[in-house]
């Protein structure tokens, strides 16, 4: 007597025929988990964060348990810092790179953004100190002076130019003048002159902006077309710089600068050569002024040693931040990858930067430390202990990342979408990671140019906007099954502390698969089992749980008390949208409202049998017992579907309830 039975379940596996499937695989998964082997519904998504803006949210970064950034830009990349302090987040994506904290952040903006930030990085002194000797007795000594800038939060700048070198008594009065006395985050005006669609504009004092500075100018009088928010094109010099402007006004007078991200607040170290020692040691700190006397002899000379020279601010176009198991974090910017001095995120020193044979698209760190660069060509893979001993080595085979926010890394590796699936990068070498899943055209099929991925928990999530749009998620531990869960997702984001991962859709957050989740009706379609001869199967029977679990009751009375809460608090705002003009087009459907309705709490399952590929017979299953199956017709090849909302164990088929008995 012919008999099919299930009692393990597994995921898809798109490159093959449904004939050709392993015995346990599907050709359908959806919103089930299969790691145990049985079949087990997901949870549905939980709302957790939406900001009161109105544009969409497009990138996310979840601070901690009641706090989150949100951008309606793509592309930031956050990574969290950790002091003694506070926490500091530095971030790309939003203009130059910043830095804030949650304090400095919060309360967000109306979009979600950060209250405000810093630049990050300390810009170096610009002018070198005038040095002057008066008084003192033998012995003669010959000194160089140098200052450096230090913000409130002990960030350091690299060494000022250097003073002349300079010869006097040992402990007469070293006069330093001429210094600066920190980067300047506002400025006056002097002149702007308009030419070939760009404004010189002079200050009073020297700026210390850079190229792709954000800043804002007001006060103008004459060319009030300058009166705007604008980014520096280039700098002409100390100064002087260049924004975008075509106008036909003349400068009057008056105006003043403003960066949009300001510098620290800094004061100063000076620091000077000593004796017959060759590096620069302290010799003050928090000097706020401009000038300075020293006074120390060199026995009495602090004797700490500057370590920050060639700690400068990342370059304006930084993106792709990421941070490193040794304390540093990375960026790139065209074909170059930046990184910092390990603890120190606004230094980025010269010498620690790799360059690429290709413009990079994306970077991701190994749990090692390794930084895969993903690029237009062959990919690149960075090793070493410290910054200044990393090696970038570059593979042969051209192997193109087709989408920056595909680059994950995931543990021991990286991945990231490139042409015929997700290639996997890392120490053991290179591996084309869905070889054995997806074919080609299945590959094409998905977008990847259009592919966000995310790890966490031992699995591999993967959303991209194919239609109709879907997450793929790729268990990479133990039951290395794939699932798909059809859903339409922003951005993803995993927050680092928990694991969790957290979605973006239009203006809200939400949690995927919550513990605390309701669960979802789960549709699993077996492959198609090909039996010797056609035959009539005459019985099923379906093993699953009967009742939800505790934990699953649990959540739909959560479910309940939070939609009335949320719903009542609609009503009493009047805030239903289901009057005329209350939504935009395509928000919503006709007659439709913003009033949430919740779960059913009805344990469902539903059993289907398909013959040759058509369907022959459709059950809602109450219990475990066994049930009959229509007469009438032959078949060699059969499969089955289950949607339920609760666990599955195993499923049978057989010609005679007899045989559904038979071991």
């Amino acid at each position: 007597m012919a008999k099919l039975r299930i009692t393990a379940f597994g995921g898809i596996i798109p490159k093959l025929a449904e004939r050709l499937l392993p015995e346990n695989a599907a050709q359908e998964a959806f919103n089930c988990k299969v790691a145990s082997g049985e079949l087990r519904p997901m949870r549905k998504a939980k709302k957790r964060y939406a900001p009161t803006a109105a544009s969409a949210v497009a990138s996310i970064f979840k601070v901690d348990a009641s706090t989150w950034f949100v951008w309606p830009t793509a592309d930031i990349n956050m990574v969290q810092c950790n002091f003694e302090t506070e926490a500091r987040f530095a971030y790309t994506g939003d203009g130059i790179p910043k830095i804030t904290t949650k304090t400095l952040g919060t309360p967000v903006a109306a979009s979600g953004v950060p209250a405000s930030a810093r630049t990050l990085g300390i810009a170096a002194p610009q002018v070198a100190p005038t040095l002057a000797v008066v008084g003192g007795t033998v012995p003669v000594v010959t000194r160089f002076y140098g200052y450096t800038f230090v913000s409130d939060w002990g960030e350091e700048s690299s060494l000022s130019p250097i003073s002349a070198l300079t010869t006097g008594n040992e402990n007469g009065t070293w006069q330093l003048t001429g210094m600066d006395a920190a980067p300047p985050n506002t400025g006056s005006v002097s002149a702007a002159t308009h030419s070939g669609g760009e404004v010189t504009v002079t200050t009073t004092a020297r700026h210390y902006l850079r190229a792709g500075d954000p800043i804002t100018i007001g006060g103008v009088v004459g060319m009030t077309d300058l009166n705007a928010s604008h980014t520096v094109k280039s700098v002409v010099s100390t100064t002087q710089f260049k924004v975008a402007l075509t106008t036909a006004q003349t400068y009057t007078s008056g105006g003043t600068w403003t960066r949009v991200a300001p510098w620290g607040t800094c004061t100063k170290r000076i620091y000077r050569t000593a004796g017959s020692a060759g590096s620069f040691q302290l010799v003050a700190d928090q000097v706020s002024g401009t000038t300075y006397n020293d006074t120390l002899g060199d026995a009495l000379i602090l004797g700490d040693s500057l370590i920050s020279d060639g700690w400068v601010p990342p370059p304006a176009g930084l993106k792709g931040l990421v941070s490193l198991p040794n304390g540093a974090i990375c960026g790139f910017l065209d074909s170059t990858v930046y990184v910092s001095e390990p603890f120190q995120p606004h230094a980025f020193p010269a010498a620690y930067q790799r360059k690429s044979r290709y413009p990079i698209v994306g970077i991701a760190t190994t749990v090692d430390g390794s930084i895969v660069v993903a690029t237009e060509g062959a990919p690149g893979f960075m090793t070493g202990v410290e910054p200044s001993d990393m090696i970038l080595q570059q593979m042969d085979e051209p192997m193109p990342c087709l989408s920056r926010r595909s680059v994950c890394s995931i543990g021991d590796s990286v991945v990231y979408a490139t042409r015929g699936g997700l290639a996997r990068l890392g120490p053991a070498g290179f591996s084309m990671l869905t070889a054995e899943l997806f074919s080609d055209e299945d590959w094409y099929a998905l977008s990847p140019s259009t592919m966000r991925c995310a790890y966490a928990r031992g699995s591999l999530y993967v959303v991209s906007d194919a239609t109709p749009k879907t997450m793929f998620i790729l268990g990479l531990t133990g039951n290395s099954a794939v699932v798909s869960v059809p859903v339409t997702m922003d951005t993803i984001h995993v927050d680092a502390k928990t694991g969790h991962l957290f979605y973006a859709f239009l203006k809200k957050v939400y949690e995927f698969d919550p513990d605390e989740g309701v669960p979802l009706v789960q549709n699993w379609w077996s492959k198609e089992f090909v039996i010797p001869n056609p035959v009539n199967m005459g019985a099923a029977k379906v093993v699953f749980s009967e009742a939800y679990t505790d934990q699953a009751l649990a959540a739909f009375e959560t479910e309940r008390l939070e939609l009335i809460a949320e719903n009542n608090a609609l009503i009493a705002a009047a805030a239903t949208n289901g009057a005329i003009n209350k939504g935009f087009i395509n928000e919503g459907g006709i007659n439709d409202s913003s009033i949430i309705p919740p779960s059913s709490e009805e344990l469902v399952l539903t059993f289907l049998l398909y013959a040759n590929g058509k369907l022959k017979f459709s059950r809602a299953v109450k219990d475990s017992r066994p049930f009959k199956l229509p007469a009438g017709y032959k078949s060699d090849t059969f499969s089955v579907r289950v949607m339920a909302n609760t666990h599955i164990r195993s499923i049978e088929i057989a010609e005679t309830a007899t045989a559904l008995r038979e071991v």
